[in-house]
């Protein structure tokens, strides 16, 4: 890469604004138990919220929010930033710059990395509040395995630590210094799946030992500045193909 600021300055704003842009694309992930190569989950301990999250966790979802508007969440970067602007916590942009920025990592020369430094800051402050605009979000995992169709409460559990616990913590691996939780994943680990016709369309691929992907779409109420993570809320979970087929939703449609 040149040696060139304005070069380095160009290239990062183009990054940011990739980042931060919403993909309509499915993203292409390889792994298993519902995580992807590029997003995983870790458990963490539960925290007690601290009075600045309680007050963020006050702002509620909008039950009549187009789905069409919600973002893909794609890349770590789009958590960090979004934590800085829930948290209203002033950026650390040595820590930010050195968990976004490769040249900025790869750097020994303090002049240059003054000069990054520099060219970064307007644009992760721009990054930061384009992010407080952005609170309704998709966390997508793939091969997530579910279970065979319960027929007492006409539904499939999906078989996801996301569900399993609100301590599951979701990150990727280009960033992986900021997390996401689901305080109400237990909510959704019961998939209501009514009508026969469909339920039997799933359970054959269940039989077959085919993979799913699952989409959780969620509102991010407030950040913890404990484990540098988002508190999201599900609004809504759907059951696709791995070719992103729709197979069921909950709520339904």
């Amino acid at each position: 890469m040149k040696n060139n600021r304005d070069f380095i300055a160009h290239l990062l704003m183009v990054t940011i604004a990739l980042s931060l842009t919403a993909c309509a694309k499915k993203n292409d992930h390889a792994g298993n138990s519902g995580l992807g190569s590029s997003a995983a989950v870790a458990p963490t301990a539960p925290t007690a919220p601290t009075a600045a999250q309680q007050q963020s966790s006050s702002v509620k979802p909008d039950p009549n929010y187009p789905i069409a508007n919600y973002v893909n969440l794609t890349s770590g970067n789009q958590l960090m930033f979004l934590y800085y602007a829930l948290s209203g916590m002033p950026p650390d942009y040595s820590k930010i710059s050195q968990l976004y920025s490769q040249d900025y990592r790869n750097t020994s020369d303090a002049f240059k990395k003054q000069d990054i430094l520099k060219a970064l800051t307007p644009q992760i402050d721009a990054a930061i509040s384009a992010a407080k605009n952005q609170h309704y979000l998709i966390w997508e995992a793939d091969y997530t395995p579910i279970s065979h169709y319960d027929f007492s409460k006409k539904s499939y559990s999906i078989n996801s630590p996301y569900f399993q616990s609100a301590s599951a913590s979701g990150y990727f691996g280009d960033n992986n210094g900021y997390k996401i939780k689901f305080e109400n994943g237990t909510d959704f680990v019961s998939l209501p799946v009514p009508d026969e016709n469909l339920a039997k369309n799933i359970e054959s691929r269940v039989s077959k030992s085919e993979a799913f992907n699952i989409k959780i779409y969620c509102f991010a109420q407030s950040a913890d500045p404990s484990d540098d993570s988002i508190n999201a809320v599900i609004t809504r979970v759907e059951l696709l193909t791995q070719t992103g087929i729709v197979l069921a939703s909950y709520p339904a449609k």
